[in-house]
Protein backbone atom coordinates (compact mmCIF):
# COMPACT_ATOMS: atom_id res chain seq x y z
CA UNK A 1 0.00 0.00 0.00
CA UNK A 2 1.13 3.32 -0.92
CA UNK A 3 2.19 5.85 2.13
CA UNK A 4 -0.51 8.40 0.25
CA UNK A 5 -3.41 5.63 0.15
CA UNK A 6 -2.39 5.08 3.91
CA UNK A 7 -2.17 8.66 4.97
CA UNK A 8 -6.01 9.26 2.85
CA UNK A 9 -7.16 6.51 5.17
CA UNK A 10 -5.93 7.47 8.64
CA UNK A 11 -7.35 11.03 7.44
CA UNK A 12 -10.50 10.02 6.64
CA UNK A 13 -10.39 7.48 9.98
CA UNK A 14 -9.19 10.80 11.60
CA UNK A 15 -11.96 12.84 10.07
CA UNK A 16 -14.97 10.25 10.79
CA UNK A 17 -14.10 9.80 14.61
CA UNK A 18 -13.67 13.46 14.94
CA UNK A 19 -16.53 14.07 12.94
CA UNK A 20 -18.58 11.13 15.23
CA UNK A 21 -17.29 12.88 18.49
CA UNK A 22 -18.56 16.02 17.43
CA UNK A 23 -21.94 14.58 16.64
CA UNK A 24 -21.84 12.99 19.42
CA UNK A 25 -21.70 16.21 21.39
CA UNK A 26 -24.04 17.97 19.83
CA UNK A 27 -26.37 14.88 20.12
CA UNK A 28 -26.03 14.77 24.33
CA UNK A 29 -26.39 18.94 23.90
CA UNK A 30 -29.41 18.81 21.87
CA UNK A 31 -31.13 15.83 24.23
CA UNK A 32 -30.03 18.12 27.90
CA UNK A 33 -31.80 20.83 25.89
CA UNK A 34 -34.75 19.13 25.13
CA UNK A 35 -35.03 17.64 28.71
CA UNK A 36 -34.53 21.16 29.84
CA UNK A 37 -37.30 22.34 27.55
CA UNK A 38 -39.66 19.68 28.49
CA UNK A 39 -38.91 19.95 32.53
CA UNK A 40 -39.85 24.08 31.73
CA UNK A 41 -43.00 23.06 29.64
CA UNK A 42 -43.97 20.62 32.35
CA UNK A 43 -43.70 23.82 34.73
CA UNK A 44 -45.40 26.30 33.14
CA UNK A 45 -48.71 24.22 32.25
CA UNK A 46 -49.13 23.65 35.77
CA UNK A 47 -47.97 27.25 36.02
CA UNK A 48 -51.69 28.20 33.92
CA UNK A 49 -53.29 25.66 35.48
CA UNK A 50 -52.75 27.58 38.68
CA UNK A 51 -53.56 30.94 37.73
CA UNK A 52 -56.27 29.38 36.24
CA UNK A 53 -57.62 27.76 39.41
CA UNK A 54 -57.02 31.30 40.87
CA UNK A 55 -58.57 33.32 38.50
CA UNK A 56 -61.88 31.03 38.72
CA UNK A 57 -61.91 32.21 42.64
CA UNK A 58 -61.03 35.57 42.12
CA UNK A 59 -64.38 35.79 39.47
CA UNK A 60 -66.12 33.68 42.04
CA UNK A 61 -65.52 36.09 44.87
CA UNK A 62 -65.73 38.91 42.58
CA UNK A 63 -69.42 37.87 41.52
CA UNK A 64 -70.66 37.12 45.14
CA UNK A 65 -69.29 40.37 46.18
CA UNK A 66 -71.34 42.21 43.36
CA UNK A 67 -74.24 40.31 44.97
CA UNK A 68 -73.44 40.79 48.21
CA UNK A 69 -73.69 44.90 47.00
CA UNK A 70 -76.71 44.23 45.02
CA UNK A 71 -78.73 42.88 47.53
CA UNK A 72 -79.29 42.63 51.14
CA UNK A 73 -80.81 39.71 53.06
CA UNK A 74 -83.56 39.80 55.72
CA UNK A 75 -85.60 37.05 57.07
CA UNK A 76 -83.93 34.56 55.08
CA UNK A 77 -84.66 36.38 51.56
CA UNK A 78 -82.92 38.67 49.44
CA UNK A 79 -83.95 42.00 48.53
CA UNK A 80 -82.42 43.30 45.53
CA UNK A 81 -81.48 47.19 45.54
CA UNK A 82 -82.81 49.71 42.87
CA UNK A 83 -80.06 51.82 41.32
CA UNK A 84 -82.52 54.92 41.41
CA UNK A 85 -82.37 53.98 45.55
CA UNK A 86 -84.68 52.01 47.46
CA UNK A 87 -85.28 48.42 46.77
CA UNK A 88 -87.81 46.29 43.86
CA UNK A 89 -90.80 45.16 45.45
CA UNK A 90 -89.90 42.05 44.96
CA UNK A 91 -88.42 39.25 47.05
CA UNK A 92 -85.20 37.08 45.94
CA UNK A 93 -83.85 33.37 46.62
CA UNK A 94 -80.97 33.43 48.50
CA UNK A 95 -79.66 30.19 46.79
CA UNK A 96 -80.10 31.02 42.81
CA UNK A 97 -80.80 34.69 43.09
CA UNK A 98 -83.80 34.91 40.91
CA UNK A 99 -86.92 36.18 42.18
CA UNK A 100 -89.58 34.46 44.15
CA UNK A 101 -93.02 34.19 43.60
CA UNK A 102 -96.54 32.88 45.25
CA UNK A 103 -100.17 31.86 43.94
CA UNK A 104 -101.58 33.86 46.77
CA UNK A 105 -100.99 36.51 48.85
CA UNK A 106 -101.21 34.94 52.02
CA UNK A 107 -98.92 31.99 50.92
CA UNK A 108 -95.14 32.24 51.13
CA UNK A 109 -93.11 33.15 48.26
CA UNK A 110 -90.99 30.09 47.00
CA UNK A 111 -88.40 29.47 44.13
CA UNK A 112 -89.63 29.20 40.60
CA UNK A 113 -86.46 27.69 39.49
CA UNK A 114 -85.31 24.08 40.73
CA UNK A 115 -83.63 24.49 43.95
CA UNK A 116 -86.76 24.32 45.88
CA UNK A 117 -86.58 27.36 48.20
CA UNK A 118 -89.78 27.95 50.36
CA UNK A 119 -89.16 31.12 52.64
CA UNK A 120 -91.25 31.83 55.73
CA UNK A 121 -92.58 35.70 54.55
CA UNK A 122 -95.79 36.44 52.50
CA UNK A 123 -96.93 39.68 50.93
CA UNK A 124 -97.63 41.71 53.62
CA UNK A 125 -94.16 40.80 55.32
CA UNK A 126 -92.53 41.90 52.15
CA UNK A 127 -93.94 44.98 52.63
CA UNK A 128 -93.33 45.68 55.63
CA UNK A 129 -89.22 44.78 55.44
CA UNK A 130 -89.64 46.68 52.59
CA UNK A 131 -90.92 49.64 54.82
CA UNK A 132 -88.60 49.17 57.12
CA UNK A 133 -85.35 49.34 54.97
CA UNK A 134 -86.76 52.64 52.86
Amino acid sequence: MSPLVLLDALTKLLNEHGSSEILRERLALLRDQTQALEKENVELKKSVTDLEDRNRNLAAQLKAQARSEEFVERRGVLFKRNPAGGYHEAVYCPICYSPLGTIHPELPYACRKSCGFISDINRAEMLRILADLS
